[in-house]
């Protein structure tokens, strides 16, 4: 009855040990993590600023691409946030916008790959590489724009011939 009890017991000890050990390990993963995210972050933020001083141009609105419009193959180039100087124009305005485009194998060739076009007049715009992978790019609104929601299409494409649209809408009043 003791070699019963007692395999039962090592039995229990192996399973609690691994339990816990997976459970720290897990903890200590995640929190090694989160220094690494923030630091990467506080990255982001300063040579976004230096670049906006750099410009002197002040871009008022920050925003993110949820995941949904992000490509399934992050090898594809792609853009996960921008700024822009302001939402809402006059006819005539113009608008500044500063991006950053990621591309996990490295192999995206720069600005001359990058199509900006104002869709409601299909007017296209350069964009000029300002460094660490950020771009930037003057919007010139017609002066016969109508009022309502316009429409940036920026299309990325990598020398794999890899391509992902992103859409970036603004106003004008």
């Amino acid at each position: 009855m003791s070699n019963t009890l007692d395999i039962f017991l090592e039995v229990m000890a192996f399973v609690l040990g691994t339990l816990i050990s997976f459970a720290m390990s897990w903890y200590f993963f995640k929190k090694a993590d989160y220094p690494s995210r923030v630091s990467s972050a506080m990255t982001e933020d300063v040579l976004s600023l230096l670049i906006q001083t750099k410009l002197g141009i002040d871009f008022n609105f920050h925003e993110k691409f949820p995941k949904s419009a992000l490509p399934k193959e992050l090898d594809t180039p792609h853009i996960l946030h921008y700024w822009v100087s302001q939402k809402s124009i006059t006819a005539g305005d113009k608008i500044h916008l500063l991006f950053r485009i990621e591309d996990t194998d490295f192999d995206f060739p720069g600005a001359d790959n990058i199509e900006i076009t104002e869709l409601e007049s299909n007017v296209s715009f350069p964009s000029k590489r300002q460094g660490h992978g950020y771009y930037w790019c003057q919007v010139n609104c017609p002066h016969t724009a109508t009022a309502g929601l316009h429409t940036l299409r920026l299309n990325l494409k990598d020398a794999k011939d890899n391509s992902h649209s992103h859409f970036i809408k603004y106003e004008v009043v």
